[in-house]
This record gives C-alpha cells, sequence and structure tokens, in this order.
C-alpha cells in the first residue's frame, strides 16, 4: 500500500515537471524574455483594434492579462509611450474593466515567431474580443511582421 502511494506521488511528480518543461519550451525555446519588437508591433497591430469603439491612439496604457501562456515582459516597458502593465483576473473588476490584451499562443525560436493576440473590451456594456494572428522574422533589422505562415 505505501509503495504504491510513493509510486504514484513520483508519477504525479515527473507528469508535473516534464508538462512545465514542455510549456516553457513551447512558449519561447531559450529566450529570457519576449523580445521588445514583438511585444510593440503585437499589442499596435491594428487588427486588433477593429470594431471597437477604442483606438491604440487614446489608449493610456496597455493592460496585459498574465493568464494561459506564462509571460516574462521586461518590467518598465513603454510601447508608444504607453505603459505595458501585467494584471491578473482580479484586477479586470478591480480596474473597472479596462481593455485588456491576453497572449493566446506564442511560439518564439531562434528566426521566427507566431502570436495569437486577443483585445477585451466593452461596448455599451457588453464584453467582446477580438483577435489576431501575427507571424514575425528575424531579420538583420530585428523582429518584423511577415504575411508568410511559418
Amino acid at each position: 500500500m505505501v509503495l504504491n502511494k510513493s509510486i504514484l506521488i513520483l508519477f504525479i511528480f515527473y507528469s508535473c515537471i516534464t508538462t512545465m518543461k514542455a510549456q516553457d519550451y513551447n512558449k519561447n525555446g531559450d529566450l529570457d524574455q519576449l523580445p521588445n519588437e514583438i511585444i510593440t508591433q503585437s499589442l499596435s497591430n491594428p487588427n486588433l483594434w477593429k470594431e471597437s469603439n477604442l483606438s491604440f491612439n487614446t489608449t493610456s496604457t496597455l493592460y496585459v492579462l498574465n493568464h494561459g501562456v506564462d509571460l516574462d515582459i521586461p518590467t518598465n516597458t513603454i510601447v508608444s509611450g504607453k505603459p505595458v502593465v501585467l494584471i491578473n483576473k482580479g484586477d479586470i473588476y478591480a480596474l473597472e474593466n479596462p481593455p485588456y490584451f491576453l497572449f493566446h499562443t506564442l511560439k518564439i525560436d531562434d528566426s521566427k515567431a507566431f502570436v495569437r493576440l486577443y483585445l477585451s473590451f466593452d461596448i455599451n456594456g457588453k464584453r467582446k474580443t477580438n483577435n489576431t494572428e501575427i507571424y514575425f522574422l528575424k531579420t538583420q533589422n530585428g523582429w518584423e511582421i511577415t504575411n508568410n505562415q511559418l
């Protein structure tokens, strides 16, 4: 009986470690932090702002929900003069339902990246969400958006 419990505990521990390693590898390979160029081009992408009563230019703070993909956004990140603030689900209500972003999928390797990003906002008291998929290619000039699926 004790042996069975020990084996079960070891199996659960091994499964958790394996899952965390796989998620970390899928997130961004060997990168320590999400590249600022990818953050900037993703959050300001015009496809996200379509059909909303908002515009990137008039939004003063860019809230990013820290849920789903484990984000490592550098502290004090600024995009076009706007602070990028990581929030948790509980912060949404406390901040009176601001528009916020969610990085749903984030895959980055040495020369290419893929981002699936959501912008959630209110229109007439109802929550609406826009999303976009963005493909990046790393060039000598840095990370650039490409129309090609990688």
